[in-house]
């Protein structure tokens, strides 16, 4: 009897043992691949805080997910229309492709660049096949997609390239920096995610959309200027000077961009040489990260933090923070650190916190960068 028990309990111990397994591996094998991610806490404005498990989901994984509902986190503007259409495409929102790896990251990739296939198909034989046969359809994957982009726009200023050097230059580092390729796929997630006017068109923002086309040279010059050689240097500030001339928008090749950066009607925007832009920033026109003119030494230019909104004509000097979550109202001048969640309008003036949880409790969008003040 006793032998007995014994037999029993050790083969009970057995089975709780590979379930434990079993369940550990199906949970770091989600988290490797970003299909889910724990329950956090998030902090609002006024302390605000929500705990919530945000299962994230863009493609199958026939063993660890098989028993799943099959439902898709809801997310905003196309994709949240992408995703309901009935359809096999997925799409993981801003926030979740950023907790991702890069192998994730190029998933997401190869789901745009097929949408972005199949809907330039449609537009053969029309009056704009030439330019779709040659930056879409003659691609093989997104990044292909953009670097074709801005070769051709390179023929704008034919006279400071060798176009074809530079055009096998820019297509040979998207094709190898994962940090390029990872940071265009973050930018038209955002573009897409955040624009109300991109309804269910991928092209619309991938061809022909200035802000995504100057942030993603901007990544290409500064993959140069990272090599470090004073050739590589020069290169990378030809193509900033190439892009002020393009698309209005001067973005040094030392500046330090985030992923998922959406800069909205992108004109008269500057970005300085040591200004800093975390993720999933929305940057409206003529916003200015500068210096303030004096003679200083090292970091001169802003940190933009993670989740910000600089609304339009925004002036931001000096080495000063814009904490994550913060909003900059338009035309607003900041020379000082603004904190974390908050919104800052007119010259310093920091809203005042009651201000904006009125607005709240008024079911108006806490991501609103325009206030009545």
């Amino acid at each position: 009897s006793h032998r007995l028990n014994s037999d029993k309990r050790g083969r009970i111990a057995v089975v709780v043992t590979l379930a434990l397994a079993l369940t550990l591996f199906c949970s770091d094998f989600n988290n490797r691949l970003g299909l889910a991610r724990p329950m956090r806490v998030c902090g609002g404005s006024f302390g605000r805080s929500c705990m919530k498990w945000r299962p994230t989901h863009s493609f199958s994984v026939p063993l660890c997910n098989k028993f799943r509902s099959g439902k898709d986190v809801m997310t905003a503007g196309a994709i949240n229309a992408i995703n309901s259409d009935g359809g096999n495409i997925k799409l993981m929102d801003i926030e979740e492709l950023l907790l991702t790896t890069d192998p994730t990251v190029e998933l997401q990739a190869n789901t745009l660049y097929a949408m972005a296939q199949r809907e330039a198909l449609g537009l053969k034989s029309s009056v704009i096949d030439p330019w779709i046969q040659r930056t879409v359809l003659n691609a093989t994957d997104l990044a292909d997609v953009m670097a074709k982009i801005l070769s051709a726009h390179l023929e704008q200023s034919a006279a400071l390239f060798d176009l074809k050097a530079a055009s096998d230059l820019i297509e040979q580092i998207f094709a190898t920096s994962p940090a390029v390729r990872r940071g265009i796929t973050a930018d038209l997630t955002k573009v897409i995610e955040a624009d109300p006017a991109v309804t269910s068109s991928i092209l619309q923002p991938l061809l022909n959309y200035k802000g995504l086309h100057a942030t993603s040279l901007a990544r290409v010059s500064r993959a140069l200027w990272l090599r470090g050689t004073p050739i590589d240097k020069q290169i990378a500030l030809t193509l900033q000077s190439h892009g002020s001339m393009a698309y209005g928008i001067d973005i040094h090749p030392a500046a330090n961009l985030g992923d998922g950066i959406f800069i909205d009607h992108a004109t008269g925007l500057v970005i300085g040489e040591t200004a800093v832009v975390g993720n999933n920033v929305m940057i409206l026109h003529g916003v200015t990260l500068g210096a303030t003119g004096k003679r200083v030494g090292g970091k001169r230019h802003p940190t933009i933090g993670n989740g910000v909104t600089l609304g339009a004509l925004a002036t931001i000097l000096g080495d000063v923070t814009i904490g994550n979550g913060a909003t900059v109202g338009a035309q607003a001048v900041v020379t000082k650190d603004v904190m974390i969640g908050e919104t800052v309008v007119g010259i310093n003036k920091v809203l005042d916190s009651s201000v904006k949880r009125q607005r709240l409790l008024n079911g108006e969008s806490e991501d609103t960068w325009f206030y009545n003040i």
